[in-house]
């Protein structure tokens, strides 16, 4: 994904929670350079350690600190695409929004001009996207 900075034009403010950091720019992982080009300056750690760690006992540790750090910040928005964690998240009041949704978006205000691009990239990139939410996507992004 070559939009990773458009991440700053369609949310006010853009946060990663240090232990999503430590996952995505692993190397050999997808977009790993990139990532921590990027995401360096938005790193932060959640307060309440303690919630993380129960938390990470039901999902995975960087959607759990990422949870916590919004519900701490009283953020308006995260970005989960894991179905159990974004469930516990709208349990707590919490607006979600998934890879696909952030496209979605990104192509309405006219930041990317082809959803299907970037999906293809991520597939590319061994993302698992499955079949039907790729063509929800191509048909809310009016590209079918």
């Amino acid at each position: 994904m070559g939009q990773a900075s458009s991440f700053e034009r369609l949310f006010e403010k853009v946060f990663i929670a240090k232990s999503v950091f430590n996952e995505v720019t692993v190397i050999e992982k997808p977009f790993s350079e990139r990532l921590k080009f990027f995401a360096t300056d938005l790193i932060i750690k959640a307060e309440n350690r303690i919630a993380v760690n129960i938390l990470s006992k039901e999902i995975d540790l960087g959607e759990a600190e990422t949870i916590i750090i919004a519900l701490e910040k009283k953020l308006p928005c995260i970005i989960l695409d894991d179905y159990k964690a974004r469930k516990y998240a709208q349990l707590n009041g919490l607006k979600v929004i998934g890879t696909i949704g952030v496209l979605i978006k990104a192509k309405q205000i006219g930041k990317i001009t082809n959803v299907k691009n970037e999906l293809d990239v991520l597939i590319k990139n061994k993302i698992r996207i499955s079949e039907s939410l790729y063509n929800k996507a191509l048909v809310l992004s009016n590209e079918t």
